[in-house]
């Protein structure tokens, strides 16, 4: 099959460009699990599991290193490496410290997070450009740019997208264009495509529920659109834990280990009886259960469905749990594991990085996200002493007054934050112009996880309050002759800069972009915490 065909009068010469790419989309979650494989879409599209090469696993041997498939069984091997890239998420591997692989090395024994997780992504590239040789004529290969779609799970923070994003430069990843997606996401996208039967309505919501090897993450959506394309809205912030099969495997280990370890005929295909495989499934079912029931409870709309994704997703058992956990809770609600659920994160990945490039293609849209945090911006403001305490006003040679620098928070947790609806942040900076104009600023945009729902604080410095990003705006592409001029209070002449960052978030990732009357000066650069 030619990856060529000739372009029909009635399309556009972006879609006609669009065909001429390879994209090739992978999981990076974590587990082993060696069933699923690549698969092959259509001739220009590549679709690849990790696991095909025998899970997420590295081993290190002098100067070089091993991984998947290729660790001998006794090796000493690093596992669930990618979570070291958000420490905020080492306090829920509870489940696998208690259950450890006794082959895993400790987390960040002598290589770092970024070096493992870089290695093995070269590993990843390296491998699928040598199973494309097998796809494709070597003229069509060498000739037809690559690009790659990287997953990460919705509740890791910004640094570690960007730490992700990073990572997969330096591994080669990045040629062409690079493109970073939310894991449940792109699996709600291939799950609602392929469930044509439920007869979706609009203002259906639904829990999607990805169970993978190592990370169980949920999140609910809600169906704000049936055409010209489906459009869904996430109803509910994503949560997740360490409770995949992993755990599992690890617990059935354990269990016949203590049981038949002395016995010198058993192996690992010794099966026992229903009440003891039930005991071992008890743990991670419950936490995997917990997950979907709170997420159920947080959705102020009645739940038609329980979407179950990855490969611990298409297990009966977790899914005969969970009707059963829902039917006692007088929820009305199917429990669905719809078809190639194993590989719908890969795939629905696939989907969206398609839609970017072709939109015409678009099958599925996420047109809005829940905020997890407050987002706001520290902005200096008119003290008012019957409102502001004394001890945190300074004074402005400028405003010849008093100031109080408080906190506007432009996005609050809870929120929906529209993809096409990008946030500008109104800013100004000011400068004499006997110092010259401002050649750079900086802008800290911080975070509020407000767990307790307690309310947005007053001041940046309250205990509640983290820096997250710095934006740093080069303000040089602006000519002076266009910055508007006033006399301060204090008689000297000043530079007046008025200017926007405008904000826009994606699925797994956020452009800063800089705006002076009207002109988008492009993207800025932005130093995550």
């Amino acid at each position: 099959m030619s990856h060529k065909r000739k372009r029909d009068d009635s399309e556009s010469e972006s879609d006609a460009e669009a065909e001429l790419k390879i994209v090739i989309a992978f999981d990076f979650a974590e587990g082993k699990t060696e069933e699923k494989c690549p698969t092959f879409v259509i001739v220009m599209i590549y679709a690849m599991d990790p696991a095909d090469s025998g899970g997420r696993e590295i081993a290190y041997h002098g100067s070089g290193f091993t991984w998947g498939f290729q660790i001998h069984d006794a090796v000493q091997r690093h596992q669930w490496f990618k979570l070291d890239l958000d420490p905020s998420q080492l306090e829920k591997i509870g489940l696998s410290q208690k259950y450890p692989d006794p082959l895993a090395a400790p987390p960040g024994y002598n290589y770092s997070p970024g070096k493992l997780t870089t290695d093995y992504m070269t590993a990843l590239r390296k491998h699928a450009e040598h199973m494309l040789k097998h796809k494709l004529p070597a003229s069509a290969l060498s000739s037809t740019p690559i690009e790659w779609i990287v997953t990460v799970p919705a509740v890791w923070s910004d640094k570690a997208r960007e730490l992700t994003l990073a990572c997969a430069k330096k591994a080669g990843m990045a040629q062409n264009e690079l493109f970073i997606i939310s894991e449940p996401e792109a699996a709600a996208v291939y799950a609602l495509h392929k469930m044509k039967s439920l007869k979706i309505q609009k203002g259906d919501t639904f829990v999607l529920c990805d169970a993978g090897g190592g990370t169980v993450d949920c999140i609910t959506y809600t169906v704000e659109s049936l055409a010209p394309v489906l459009e869904i809205v996430e109803a509910t912030p994503g949560t997740g834990a360490l409770c995949g099969s992993s755990i599992l495997n690890r617990r059935f280990q354990q269990f016949l280990e203590e049981k038949l370890g002395k016995d010198p005929n058993w192996d690992d295909d010794v099966l026992q009886q229903g009440t003891e495989v039930r005991e071992i499934f008890e743990p991670v079912l419950d936490e995997t259960v917990k997950l979907v029931t709170n997420q159920i409870e947080k959705s102020k709309k009645p739940i038609k469905a329980v979407i179950l994704v990855g490969g611990f997703g298409q297990n009966t058992y977790l899914r005969e749990e969970i009707a059963k956990e829902i039917k006692h809770s007088s929820v009305s609600a199917e429990v669905i594991q719809p078809p190639d659920g194993w590989t719908a994160v890969v795939k629905g990945a696939l989907m969206k990085g398609l839609a970017v490039k072709l939109p015409s293609s678009t099958k599925v849209k996420v047109s809005g996200r829940s905020a997890r945090k407050h987002y706001g911006t520290d902005c200096g403001h008119s003290f008012n002493e019957f409102e502001h305490p004394i001890s945190r006003r300074y004074w402005s040679s400028y405003h010849g007054s008093w100031r109080i620098s408080l906190v506007n928070w432009f996005i609050k947790k809870g929120d929906t934050v529209k993809e096409d609806e990008p946030v500008q942040l109104h800013r100004y900076r000011k400068s004499k112009i006997e110092d010259g104009p401002l050649r750079r600023v900086t802008s800290n945009i911080l975070m509020s996880s407000d767990q307790n729902n307690a309310g947005v604080p007053k001041y940046k410095d309250c205990a509640e309050v983290q820096k997250l990003v710095s934006v740093n705006a080069d303000l040089s592409r602006i000519s002076p002759s266009l910055l508007p001029t006033k006399m301060g209070a204090d008689g000297a002449m000043y530079y007046i800069i008025k200017y926007k960052i405008q904000v826009t978030y994606h699925s797994a990732d956020t452009v800063y972009e800089l705006i002076h009357n009207d002109i988008n000066y492009g993207r800025v650069k932005a130093e995550y915490v």
